[in-house]
């Protein structure tokens, strides 16, 4: 009897472990993330990803790509969505993207300009392909090389109207 009691206790605990196994999530992780690529030298076409760091649906996600040259609007919305993928072959872009779920709400704000040529700075890409220039909504530039691909980026949350 004893012999099966030890025998029981150890498969009890060895279940009761495997649920310790992976363990919960980091804070943070189930937060929106952008990835944007350019998938080959000297192509037009960016793919914009969204994302968490772990298995998340979004309620709704709207993307707006606004072409900064011609003022035309590309526009997608996805509903009960893992990560979604689009792609665009706009050389200059404004971008702003909007994710719910639940009750969170979450934005990412910025220009793109793909290959960027004028009034570079040579030390922002040294030898590097210089891929994109971004303006972010407070005036930040940041420079994108290709070895700095895809350029993963979590999304701000906003904040309720009434806080």
């Amino acid at each position: 009897m004893k012999k099966y009691l030890t025998i029981a206790s150890v498969i009890l605990l060895t279940i009761s472990l495997l649920g310790c196994l992976n363990g919960p999530s980091p804070p943070g992780a189930d937060i929106p993330e952008l990835i944007v690529h350019n998938p080959e030298e000297n192509d037009n076409k960016t793919i914009i990803n969204l994302r968490a760091m772990v298995l998340v649906m979004f309620d709704e996600i709207t993307l707006y790509l606004n072409d900064t040259e011609t003022d035309e609007t590309e526009e997608a919305h996805w509903k009960n969505s893992f990560g979604p993928e689009y792609t665009t072959e706009l050389s200059n872009f404004h971008l702003n993207i909007f994710v719910r779920r639940d009750e969170d709400r979450y934005n990412f704000n910025a220009t793109f300009e793909l290959y960027p040529e004028e009034d570079i700075p040579e030390e922002k890409y040294e030898e590097d392909e210089l891929v994109y220039r971004i303006t972010y909504y407070d005036g930040e530039e940041e420079y994108i090389t290709r070895n700095d691909l895809p350029l993963i980026e979590p999304l701000n949350r906003m904040e309720d109207e009434d806080s």
